[in-house]
């Protein structure tokens, strides 16, 4: 940990201290403080693989050999273009004008003192200042403001992510960030609710709309705006794909406190149709929302009923707009009453007809998001789900709803089936990890709601045909509707891919004994899904808890390396439980829309990056008299998946089986040996068998038949070379066969292998009359490296404005088994412990400007041959080590270099982290 201390007049020197532990990185963590001193201290050296999160993506990152996948961003790139952790915290701005921002997200978010935000996106900026309640009359036209918001002589509440305004008529306004989306909420206090629709004029309520009305702007902007099914979409003109959306959050009876998922507060009553007795609407159901495309404007054709005109956006009327449908009448024909978004060149409104103000006990809270994603770059959610329905909505798809539904309900006597499909993005995983074993997995969903009291088993099934791309789509397989009919290409409970490819059964239903998702032949179109579980779990659904499924098992490891070993078959899993058949059973879990991220899905892959080896090694001998036999001896991996393997790496323990047979009983043998070696030419001949043990090139280790130690090695334990007598076996010696196990590690300067050269494994029993012989040949050593015995060193202390004041030298012990390189990077900001500001990293040369600071190294004293530390990626200081003994190489004079802004750089103690590396230079 290294500590740096700035003061602008202060240039006495500050001794540091330094802590040595031997690893592959070297941590250097820096402070600023007031008290007038630079120190470089404790740098700090673990040999055990980092457990931090390590950003891959948005939505990916890797702990371990662990890697999760989520169902948000949780991730962004920053100004320098690295993968920072999102941070939602509503903060003070520095946005002329704004009180309020995010700027630590996929989107960026402002916010003034009246409510007012706006959004800034790929380039696209856009404002929204909420104006008030307006009220319209859709035939002629005519609109009015009846009830003007003026939230800015209020004192908002800033919490966590969300600003909220609440004023003396109970009018409360939010505005919140989460991860991938922008969600503001009006809630209008039932009191002002009545009032309004009492004084609407009551001969002209049928053709009346009541809603939220916002002044809008364009600050900047080159994004196409067009509307598509539930949505009014901004398209990138580049890639043609969609930006971010506005999408139709629920309307709701309830309070300003309501679930923004509704779990009880969605409009809804106990029937849906329309009274031509009252004039409108009488008892009618919230329960689902549609956006269509459609005209603002209607024809009266019937003293009850409203259509809208057309079914197509004319944009040179200047209009784009969503229409929801808010109630359900007893007919398709009687569906005639539509929730307006519109969106015109000056205003945004969110309208519902005048007689919605006329209904529920409780205020009515309007909620409206834009949700950010690009399919046109990297996509901002790396999992893609949706349900299946049977019975009337089998050709519905539910893609963009905010709940996964698994099991049953009924409606109208029907009994209706629920799936749910999902599949996570492979991609990235593969990429970085090509050869990785798959050793396990698991998929956490959150309940929301349901689950009828019953307990369930839920599994979980491989899906075996490619269940659709939609064009024009922001969610590649899972479709763009929200329970309505499917578009063109889009998944439902009949087709795969709307009316082009059914599902052989329909639900994704076919399976057949055997076919498990793990070979090529289980996907030749035949069947819908794999025939065993993957995982599953049986409980009664906990709402508001997290049920966790495992992929434990060797199928379901099986099939998940099959998934990410061919990209063409990665169709993800479904989910069906074994309650289908009971009713008002099913279960809604939390989807990749929901308004909270810790419902949404996540998935984590664990792995091993050794690959798994396939042994084809024939196992035989032939007695011959009383001599002893050897057969070819075989080295095998100890952890996760237990095989057979050509290739070794130094440190980790491996298991060296020698068959060996003696028809005079295994007793009668007195020693067993194996010898590892080095040859440089790759060719095994008996005289390239060495006699004694090297560090670099040869180990034996021994059994000996009543010895003490019965299990030894040479070189012997005091080099990094070890046998590891607690794990090692025998067979019964009374039997005439069996394997002898030797567990070893090999040293860390065992010779890496290049070019020709092998190693070889050469057995050997005694039964002293006789020695029997056996080999195996061609086998690798990876590639080793670590730092060890880094000495004290200290910076002299340095005012702002210093420029190249060095450290004195420190050294560094790099121990390796072959061609090595030294690395070297630093954080791209030190973080103020006082002010929690920061300065950044200058990664262009030696001129950092104000609150920056830069960096270079180099293993010798030579500032000329110094390199510049960067933060996105390690930088070569040498690239010339070659194969050590096991003491190592010790670089006596590693220098560091640092160069000063001369503002902006308060006194106080900031801190960060320089990092060391020892790398493969083969």
């Amino acid at each position: 940990m290294t500590i740096l201390t700035v003061n602008k007049s202060n240039k006495t020197i500050c001794d540091l201290l330094m802590s040595t532990i031997a690893t592959i990185l070297l941590l250097a963590v820096f402070f600023f403080t007031s008290s007038g001193c630079i120190n470089l201290k404790n740098i700090i050296l673990s040999g055990t693989q980092s457990e931090e999160a390590i950003p891959i993506n948005h939505f990916s990152e890797q702990v371990g050999n662990t890697w999760n996948v989520y169902a948000y961003p949780k991730y962004y790139k920053n100004e320098q273009g690295e993968y920072d952790l999102v941070d939602v915290s509503i903060r003070s701005s520095d946005k002329p004008g704004y009180t309020w921002e995010v700027t630590s997200g996929v989107y960026r978010l402002w916010i003034k003192e009246n409510g007012t935000f706006t959004f800034e996106h790929w380039g696209d900026e856009r404002s929204f200042e909420i104006d008030g309640i307006v009220v319209r009359n859709n035939v002629t036209g005519w609109e009015e403001l009846i009830f003007e918001f003026d939230f800015s002589g209020l004192t908002p509440t800033v919490n966590g992510d969300t600003v909220s305004w609440t004023d003396s008529d109970g009018i409360s306004y939010s505005v919140k960030y989460i991860n991938d989306q922008l969600v503001d909420r009006v809630y209008i206090p039932k009191t002002l609710k009545d009032t309004i629709f009492s004084n609407l004029p009551s001969d002209q309520i049928e053709d009346l709309a009541v809603g939220i009305r916002y002044s809008y702007s364009v600050e900047a902007s080159n994004a196409i705006l067009d509307t598509s099914w539930g949505n009014i979409v901004f398209y990138s003109p580049d890639t043609g794909r969609p930006i971010h959306w506005i999408t139709p959050a629920p309307l709701r009876f309830g309070s300003p406190e309501s679930d923004d998922n509704g779990l009880s507060t969605i409009l809804k009553t106990d029937s849906a149709y329309l009274d031509s007795a009252t004039n409108g609407m009488a008892l009618c159901s919230f329960g689902t929302e549609r956006m269509t495309q459609s005209k603002p404007y209607y024809n009266t054709v019937s003293s009850t009923k409203r259509y809208p005109i057309g079914n197509t956006i004319q944009p040179s009327t200047g209009f784009y707009g969503s229409k929801i449908d808010l109630f359900s009448g007893t007919s398709s024909s009687d569906a005639t009453v539509i929730r307006d978004k519109e969106l015109t060149e000056t205003k945004f409104y969110d309208m519902v007809p005048a007689t919605a103000f006329n209904l529920g006990n409780s205020g009515l809270l309007f909620n409206d998001t834009v949700t950010f994603g690009n399919r046109g770059g990297e996509n901002y959610s790396g999992v893609q789900d949706t349900s299946l329905l049977s019975l009337v909505f089998e050709n519905y798809n539910f893609g963009t709803d905010d709940t996964l539904r698994c099991g049953s309900f009924i409606w109208s006597s029907w009994q209706y089936h629920n799936r749910l499909l999902f599949q996570f993005d492979l991609a990235a995983f593969d990429q970085a990890h090509p050869d990785a074993t798959i050793t396990g997995a698991s998929l956490n969903l959150y309940v929301v709601s349901g689950g009828g009291g019953v307990s369930h088993t839920m599994s979980i099934y491989p899906v075996l045909d490619d269940w659709g791309t939609a064009s024009g789509d922001w969610d590649v397989n899972e479709g763009t509707r929200a329970h309505y009919q499917a578009f063109s290409g889009e998944v439902c409970w009949n087709y795969e891919r709307y009316n082009t490819s059914a599902w052989t059964t329909a639900g994704a239903g076919k399976s057949t004994s055997g076919v498990d998702g793990d070979a090529s032949s289980d996907y030749d179109g035949t069947n819908d899904r794999g025939n065993t579980a993957l995982a599953s779990v049986t409980s009664i659904p906990v709402v508001g808890g997290n049920h966790t499924w495992t992929f434990g098992d060797q199928l379901a490891r099986d099939v998940l390396q099959y998934q990410n070993d061919n990209a063409g078959h990665r169709y993800g899993f479904i989910m069906i439980t074994d309650q289908e058949g009971i009713g008002y059973t099913a279960i809604n879990f939390g989807s990749t829309e929901n308004g909270y991220t810790y419902r949404r899905p996540q998935f984590s892959i664990t792995f091993e990056t050794i690959p798994e080896r396939i042994d084809t090694s024939t196992i035989s001998f032939t007695p011959a008299n009383e001599a002893p036999t050897v057969d070819a001896p075989l080295i095998w991996t100890t952890t996760g998946t237990i095989a057979s393997t050509n290739s070794m790496i130094p440190q980790v323990q491996y298991n060296a089986k020698v068959p060996v047979t003696d028809n005079n009983s295994l007793d009668d043998l007195s020693d067993v040996e194996l010898t590892l070696f080095y040859d440089s030419d790759g060719s095994y001949a008996a005289e390239d068998v060495p006699g004694s043990g090297n560090t670099q090139t040869a180990a034996i280790l021994t059994w000996t038949n009543g010895g003490s130690p019965t299990w030894s090695i040479d070189p012997s334990s005091s080099t990094t070379w070890s046998v590891v007598s607690g794990s090692c076996s025998a067979p019964s010696l009374t039997g005439t066969t069996g394997n002898f196990e030797f567990h070893f590690k090999p040293g860390k300067v065992a010779t890496e292998n290049a070019g020709s050269a092998k190693w070889h494994a050469f057995a050997e029993a005694d039964d002293g009359i006789t020695t029997a012989s056996n080999y195996s040949a061609n086998r690798d050593m990876n590639w080793y490296g670590e730092t060890a015995s880094i000495t004290d060193t200290s910076f002299g202390t340095v005012s702002l404005g210093t420029s190249g004041s060095p450290s004195t030298a420190f050294s560094v012990t790099y121990i390796s088994n072959g061609a090595y390189v030294e690395q070297v990077k630093s954080d791209a900001n030190w973080v103020g412990q006082t002010s929690s500001g920061t300065i950044s990293l200058y990664a262009s040369g030696t001129n950092p400007g104000n609150a920056q600071f830069a960096l270079q190294a180099d293993d010798d004293d030579t500032l000329a041959d110094a390199v510049q530390v960067l933060s996105a990626s390690y930088t070569t200081i040498d690239d010339t080590g070659t194969q050590t003994t096991e003491s190592g190489d010790a670089q006596a004079n590693n220098n560091l270099w640092l160069w000063l802004g001369s503002a902006d750089i308060p006194d106080e103690e900031y801190q960060g982290s320089v990092y060391l590396k020892i790398a493969d230079g083969s």
